[in-house]
């Protein structure tokens, strides 16, 4: 089977970047890797608090994908991570780590064996996720206040694992349909 790896690591220096990363329809065993780095440090040449917004638009479909997504974005002045993702298929895998303010990631899997990892930093978070299929598994860590997050599983044999440190949540809403579910969600602390 034919693999193939797409790297892409960009500096933000102008408002409103936006990347699009589409992987080829029906391919197996693919990788995506997307790193977007974004910061008003002084320390840093040509940014003096300039206005940024990251967003990260990937779809893979066929079995056995990988994709990580990095995003940065601190010390500007309008909520900018943004990150959706598609992955149709089976034992696909999806890696994602948001750091700055006003968070959001939609990320969509349809499938059997897929997994999806997320780390997010800061405040006004928001997370959409969606699961079709069986044996599917989210693992989020949320570290910040004010956040909204919709988990949804449907099938059989999925697992939820949440642990997050929010003491002013906006909205959870997390619904499993189908036999054999896992969840275990933790506010304030760490997995025993």
């Amino acid at each position: 089977m034919k693999k193939i790896k797409i790297l892409v690591s960009i500096i933000i220096l102008s408002s409103s970047q936006v990347l699009i990363c589409q992987q080829k329809a029906n391919a197996n065993e693919e990788e995506a890797f997307l790193q977007q780095i974004e910061s008003s440090n002084n320390s840093l040449p040509l940014i003096t608090n300039l206005d940024f917004q990251n967003i990260a638009k990937i779809q893979q479909t066929g079995n056995n994908n990988y994709v990580s997504i990095d995003q940065t974005l601190i010390g500007t002045n309008i909520p900018a991570n943004i990150a959706e993702l598609i992955q149709n298929g089976d034992v696909n895998n999806a890696i994602l780590f948001q750091n700055g303010s006003g968070n959001s990631h939609f990320i969509n899997q349809t499938g059997n064996g897929n997994m999806l990892e997320a780390s997010v930093i800061g405040d006004n978070n928001s997370s959409t996720i969606d699961q079709f299929g069986n044996n599917n598994i989210i693992n989020q860590d949320l570290v910040g206040n004010d956040m909204a997050f919709i988990l949804s599983q449907i099938g059989s044999g999925n697992e939820i694992n949440q642990v997050e440190i929010d003491y002013n949540p906006r909205q959870y809403q997390v619904q499993q349909l189908g036999n054999g579910m896992k969840i275990m969600i933790i506010n304030g602390g760490v997995i025993p």
